[in-house]
């Protein structure tokens, strides 16, 4: 018989010992994603958009949580641009609202023709999203199991010789364990100033990292 000891250190003995430890935790927490465009030129740069040295964030308008059965992971899909299109990633691929996060419009000295090209003297063009981490990414609470055996085999009873044999796993259920995520959305500037959202970032919605998959390792000492 094995006696098996869970989160706690296994006593010396000769006989074979396990020892589990499971660790777990909460979501890893994010922040709001920044605003980006893709498409700007010498011609057509993207404009300053607070008039001033603070960058501007984010309107963090709804939930950016998506209800568990709607998060879905299916790796390199292929990015069909399209206006409206791909709005929380490619295909298969969503971890967050991200029609949550809204691109407040441009501060000016005065109105524009269009909100895009600046909405006057407002501090609604700073947005709304702290630079804190609050948003947890789902699926990415550590779930890890690892596993020590150990026996103690003695040249002789009244000898101190003995071999010791230690057999490791780590993350023995090899659990996946995403670390990262893209949930940055960039979208088309010419199409932006135009009041259209294209999405173009072929990596939104996707895992990006993962914790090491199962480990192993075996020893034998020899002690005297």
């Amino acid at each position: 018989m094995i006696p098996a000891i869970v989160n706690g250190a296994a006593p010396r003995a000769d006989a074979a010992v396990a020892v589990l430890r499971e660790a777990g935790g909460f979501d890893i927490r994010v922040a709001a994603p920044a605003i980006s465009f893709t498409g700007t030129t010498s011609t057509n740069p993207q404009m300053n958009w607070t008039g001033s040295f603070e960058p501007a964030r984010m309107m963090i308008v709804a939930n950016p949580q998506l209800p568990s059965g709607q998060v879905s992971f299916a790796g390199n899909t292929p990015l069909v641009q399209a206006p409206g299109a791909n709005a929380n990633g490619t295909p298969g691929n969503q971890i967050l609202n991200e029609s949550a996060f809204a691109i407040p419009f441009p501060c000016s000295w005065t109105p524009g023709a269009t909100p895009q090209q600046g909405i006057g003297q407002s501090l609604a063009c700073f947005g709304n999203a702290g630079s804190g981490d609050l948003i947890p990414l789902p699926n990415t609470r550590m779930f890890n199991w690892d596993a020590t055996l150990s026996k103690a085999f003695p040249f002789r009873k009244e000898s101190r010789k003995e071999i010791l044999f230690r057999a490791e796993v780590y993350n023995l259920f090899n659990h996946t364990q995403f670390t990262a995520a893209n949930i940055s959305p960039q979208y088309s500037w010419p199409l932006w100033q135009q009041g259209i959202l294209q999405q173009t970032n072929a990596n939104l919605g996707r895992y990006t990292a993962a914790a090491n998959p199962r480990q192993m390792s075996l020893s034998l000492r020899l002690q005297f």
